[in-house]
Formats: structure tokens, sequence, C-alpha cells
């Protein structure tokens, strides 16, 4: 593993990084196949994940069915890694696993799809429902619901602060988004969007006014998408803004004359959001592409205002196929660290870290989307990163797939198939002037109220908490010596960050027990 942090010059005055390593990683799965698709950092320091497995051996116990299908995988991993538990639920038939988060009362809940019939899962009408699943702190079933539609599949999840959820689906046809009760008795809400052709949705996330932003692709140019670029025989990004009770706000096609596909959404400290996923195109919104239009593709980045209008987008990658960034989050200081995977050998690609044909690719960003580092994980064999988070160490975590066992690999793959690979990254240290700029939060961990300590000659005026999916969960003015009531906010880990009246940001990181 190699890292290069290109300096960021401000009054002439270069901010110094010192290189990560990787602190552990951990492969975990049997000798079936086993897809990770989302990480959060859990109360106890720990981490809790989910996706898909068809094993019925190695680490993975009570699988449903036969060992060509899948169950939804949960595995909880304490903070070094080790795994403390584990489960598959659904049924004999496939069965996938979508996104997942930590409750208030130290459970889980999360969203996936479900064809089966049997097992853990209620009887429903049709061939797929959409599944949400509540859990103890210790994974049992404390409720499940399936909510058929057409083909539906569970994509993001987000808790409210009166402890009901909403959920984000994919369907063939249209994103799905509603609101469902804490107990997962009733609907409150609920809204499709699309046209005529395609709709996939990749990603959901909740924004600072207290709506939701979808983002996928659409292959359509009516019903309740314009804007569409080319034909529609290729998709197009497509950004849906909805109200707290899932009424469209406005939506926008974002692409060029080829395809477009996004993954992954995140509401930005701005009050904008970040977009992400790959491109095949050069002409429309997009410019910069490396490789062969129309047969090459670039991670695509697109920066969104709170209108939805593209403030600034990036193409990264080279003139292979396939580079992609299905995941990414945004760090206290504004800037973007985009995860996924990198096949090309130039373009904006540092050469001198490359392994194999297909690497891990950390990218990060400045607030104007320019790159100001990089690194590449992997061996001689195909390796990506499906999700990616910050850590409260100031690291990161990231799940994947890795099909390699040399190289930056210390372990040889559990099969023929994909098993869920862990990567902590340790924190990366400033200088001392960005480490005095850290904010002192008490109590931390906490429960019900935060108090910041500000020095007097240069009072905080501005506070924002965000948590570990990216969006904005609180911000508001602050008087230096007010208490912050925080009693609503969902237990997990925070970045809190605090402007003063000068303008210099101070950021922390902040457990909500």
């Amino acid at each position: 593993m190699k890292l290069y942090f290109f300096a960021l010059v401000a009054l002439a005055t270069p901010s110094l990084f010192a290189q990560p390593s990787i602190e552990w990683q951990f492969r975990y799965g049997g000798t079936g196949d086993e897809q990770v698709t989302a990480i959060r950092q859990t109360a106890d320091g720990g981490y809790i994940a989910i996706g898909h497995s068809w094993s019925k051996d190695g680490d993975v116990g009570n699988h449903h069915g036969n060992n060509d299908k899948y169950d939804v995988w949960v595995v909880k991993l304490d903070a070094q890694g080790g795994l403390q538990w584990q489960n598959s639920y659904g049924g004999t038939n496939w069965d996938y696993g979508g996104d997942i988060l930590q409750t208030p009362d130290g459970g889980y809940v999360f969203v996936g799809a479900v064809d089966s019939h049997d097992g853990d899962v209620s009887s429903f009408s049709g061939s797929r429902a959409n599944w949400i699943v509540r859990l103890s702190p210790t994974g049992a079933i404390v409720w499940e619901k399936p909510i058929p539609g057409f083909l539906p599949t569970g994509k993001s999840v987000v808790a409210l602060e009166n402890g009901n959820f909403v959920v984000a689906a994919s369907s063939n046809d249209s994103y799905h988004i509603f609101e469902i009760d804490a107990s997962g008795e009733t609907i409150l809400w609920e809204n499709s969007f699309g046209g005529s052709k395609q709709e996939s949705l990749g990603s959901m996330a909740r924004t600072q006014d207290k709506g939701f932003i979808m983002t996928g692709s659409s292959w359509s140019n009516d019903g309740d998408v314009s804007g569409h670029h080319g034909t529609t025989e290729f998709g197009d990004y497509w950004v849906v803004k909805v109200d707290s009770v899932g009424e469209l706000l406005w939506q926008k096609s974002l692409g060029g004359t080829y395809l477009e596909q996004s993954y992954r959404i995140i509401g930005t400290s701005d009050g904008g959001s970040l977009v992400s996923g790959f491109s095949y195109s050069n002409d429309g919104d997009v410019s910069g592409s490396h490789g062969a239009v129309g047969s090459s593709s670039d991670g695509w980045v697109v920066k969104l205002n709170s209108d939805g209008d593209v403030t600034w987008q990036k193409c990264l990658g080279g003139t292979s196929s396939n580079d992609v960034f299905p995941t990414m989050f945004e760090t206290p200081d504004g800037n973007f660290v985009l995860g996924g995977l990198v096949i090309s050998h130039d373009g904006d690609v540092d050469t001198t870290q490359l392994e194999g044909g297909g690497d891990c690719w950390i990218v990060t960003l400045n607030p104007q989307g320019s790159i100001i580092a990089q690194l590449v994980i992997g061996g001689s064999e195909f390796d990506q990163i499906n999700c990616i988070i910050p850590c409260t160490d100031g690291g990161m975590i990231f799940g994947g797939y890795a099909g390699s066992s040399d190289g930056d690999l210390n372990s040889a793959p559990l099969s023929f198939y994909s098993d869920y690979w862990f990567v902590k990254l340790g924190a990366v240290s400033a200088t001392e002037e960005t480490a005095s700029n850290s904010l002192q939060i008490s109590p931390n961990p906490g429960s019900s109220v935060l108090y910041l300590e500000s020095p007097e000659a240069d009072p905080l005026t501005q506070l924002t908490i965000v948590n570990q999916a990216g969006s904005l969960i609180h911000q508001a003015s602050y008087t230096p010596g007010e208490f912050i009531d925080v009693s609503r906010v969902p237990k997990g880990v925070y970045w809190v960050t605090a402007e003063s009246k000068s303008g210099k940001k101070r950021i922390s990181k902040w457990i909500k027990q």
C-alpha cells in the first residue's frame, strides 16, 4: 500500500499529512459467495455490516435453503475487527441485504429484498417484496415486514427523531420511498417516481430541511422524468428531491449521450449534495473523460447545490473501462473521500501505487473537486470497495471484495467466490496547527445535551452535526455557554463542526449513547 497526499496551499503554508497504514483487515464468509453492501460504526466502537451470502459453512451460520440462493447476512465486529456475532436472515429463495443502522435501543434495523415466502419471512403476495427488519442488540428478529411491489429492493434506511424509519427502494420502473412506524405495523406515507421506462435507485439520504434526496439512473424522459440526455437507450443519473412526507420538490437528469449509472448520494454541509457512480459520456453535463467515449467509463462525481444545479463535476480515472465510485463520505473540513475500483493505469491514477488488474481506489477531493490525495490498496487479482465510512479515531473503514492473496492482502480468499472483506485504516495526522482546530465537546460520549468549549477571544457562532452517511442531522446558530439538546438524535457516531466568529472551523467526533 502506498499513499500520496498533494499539498493544499493556503497563504503559502502547506498542510502536511502523515501516511496512514492498514491497522487490520479481515475476510469473513464460507465456500459460497458473500457480497457486503453497507457498514456503520456502532456506539460501542465496533461495526455492523450487511450484505448477502449463500454459504452454509465457515463463518456463516443459520443459512436457509440451498447453497446457490442468497440469505441476508449481518455481521457484528468489535473495534479490532473480530467477529462478535453473525446471523443469516431469509428463506429458501433469493434474499438480499441493502442497508443497516443502529437504533436508539442498541439494536438495529435493516432493509433489503426477499423472494422467499418462508423461513424468517412473513407471507406476502407476489414474487418479491421489499423487506424491513428490526433486530435486537444481539441480532434476534424483533419484527419484520415484507412490502410487495414490482421487484422492489430496499436500498437505504434513515431513522427519524420520532422513532420511525424512512426507506427508499428500487423497483424496475420507479424509485419508491415510504415512512413506516417504529413497530413496523403502519406505513404512514409512500410515493413512487419514474417514467415509462426503467428507473434504478442507488441510494437515499436525508437533507438539511428534513426532506430526502435520492439518486440512481433513469432511462425515461416522461412522467416524473425530464431533461434526459441523448436517447433513452442509455441511462442518466437521476436525482430526486422530496419533502418530509415524500412529495416531489424537484428532479434532475444528469449525463451525456451514453450511459451514466449513479450509486451513492450524500447531503453536504453546505445544504447541497454530492453524487457518484460512473459515466461513459464526454458531452452534456460530462466533461474531462479519459477513455474512449461510449466504451470506457470514468468514475463520475457531481456536486449539486440545494436546488439541484451543478456546482462542479469531475471525471476521475484513466483510459481503461470500469473505473467507478460506488461510495463516499464528507470529512468534517469539507473534503470528500470517494471509494471504488480502478482498472486504469494512466490518467488520474498514480501508477506507482497499482498492484493488479483491479484495485481499491480511495480518492480525496477538496470542496472545489480537485484531487488532494489518493490511495490504492490491493493485490494481483481483482479487489474493490463497496462501502466506506469515517471512524471515531479519525481513520476510516471500508467493506468490499478481495480476490487477491498478495500485495496488501494478508490472507487467501476463503473460496473461489467473493467474501466480506473489511479494511481499517489509521488516522491521518496533520500539522500541529490543524490538530489545534479540534473541538472540545462534553460530555463525550453523551446522551441528552452537548456543551462546546471555545476561546473567549474567538467565540463559536455556528454548529453542524453530520452522521457517518454524510447526512446533516443538525445545523443552527450557537451562543457560547449554551447547552444543545440532542436527546432526539439516534444513537451512533457523528462529526460535530463549529465555526467561530472569525470563520475558523473546529471539528471533533461525538458518540451518542
